[in-house]
């Protein structure tokens, strides 16, 4: 890698921070939205 290691090594850590971002938001949002609904049924 000689020079470039710097710039390949924080684009790699860049990329699995945003792979991991990617997965992780839907499956935040799906326990959000069940948990609402799980209140409003709660409330009725």
């Amino acid at each position: 890698m000689g020079d470039h290691g710097i710039y390949v090594w924080s684009v790699y850590a860049i990329g699995l921070i945003f792979l991991g971002a990617i997965g992780t938001y839907p499956h935040m949002a799906l326990r959000r939205l069940k948990r609402r609904r799980r209140e409003d049924k709660e409330q009725r």
